[in-house]
């Protein structure tokens, strides 16, 4: 890739990421500081009505409460005895340890937990890239067939196209919004915050806020298990989509490298050619 080319690609990222820093604040920051405000006059209301706490004890108390939620514990009256690290959950938070989601709702706080953990994502990580890959490769493997296949052969790149869409629509459909119907079903949410939930862990960004099997049931071992399913083969479809998006965006890009070599050496025969013509003229002489 010529410098030209990467500084274009780079100027395009950054411009990317102000307009998105700029639409992210225009749209959370009003809604933040209204929370902070409402906050702080439920802090004071409740000092008010319970003249008995101090300022500094409430502080103390909320530190507390925020620790504990920090560790993965809702620290109410009515806490459930249902545990973050029952069996099916800790496989859970295995598989976002090596698949990088890290939803961060928990994470160790032994000593020893810790310390496994630094193994284990070392060792866990590279496995499971590798074996993500080799699943999206497999996963490919049907549509390569179909792409080969000419149905309007008077139509080829409209053909492709279209073909590309389709496939990575119907990927789509499967991976994202029935996944997201099946949570909206059991999950207390809507459907649009299922349908967020599943592009935030496919996209391996994992903020951690909406977070399956917290709700205590006799299935949940097994409701882990299958989400783990899913999140293996959804990242092995995004792998495979993330590829192609990025071998279509290489090639782009080889295109520009091609025309800039074009220019470049049209500039250089032109030059060759200015500088040919004096000495003809001076053996013509």
């Amino acid at each position: 890739m010529h410098w030209l080319t990467l500084c274009i690609l780079q100027t395009i990222f950054f411009v990317y990421l102000l307009v998105g820093g700029a639409i992210f604040m225009a749209l959370e920051k009003d809604h933040e500081d209204e929370i902070s405000s409402n906050q702080s006059a439920r802090f004071s209301q409740f000092l008010t009505n319970n003249t008995c706490v101090t300022a500094s004890e409430l502080s103390t108390f909320a530190t507390s409460v925020i620790e504990a939620y920090d560790s993965g514990v809702v620290a109410t009256s009515d806490t459930s005895s249902t545990s973050n690290w029952d069996y099916g959950p800790s496989v859970f938070f295995s598989a976002t340890v090596v698949t990088s989601i890290g939803y961060g709702h928990i994470s160790p706080t032994t000593t020893g937990g810790q310390v496994f953990f630094v193994f284990y994502a070392i060792l866990g990580i590279p496995l499971t890239a590798l074996i993500l890959g080799a699943v999206g490769e497999k996963m490919t493997k049907p549509y390569k067939k179909l792409e080969k296949k000419q149905f309007f052969p008077k139509y080829p790149k409209t053909e492709t196209v279209g073909k590309r869409a389709i496939f990575a629509t119907l990927c789509f459909v499967l991976f994202s919004l029935i996944p997201a119907a099946i949570f909206q079903a059991v999950e207390d949410w809507s459907y649009l915050e299922a349908w967020y939930y599943t592009i935030v862990t496919l996209t391996t960004v994992g903020f951690g806020d909406f977070v399956p099997g917290q709700n205590d049931s006799d299935l949940r071992v097994f409701y882990m298990l299958v989400t783990c399913v899913w999140i293996l083969f959804g990242l092995a479809w995004l792998s495979m989509l993330l590829s192609l998006v990025g071998d279509f965006f290489k090639a782009q890009a080889k295109k520009v490298d091609n025309a800039e070599d074009k220019t470049k050496s049209k500039a250089d025969a032109n030059s060759n050619e200015a500088h040919d013509v004096p000495e003809l003229t001076e053996v013509a002489v």
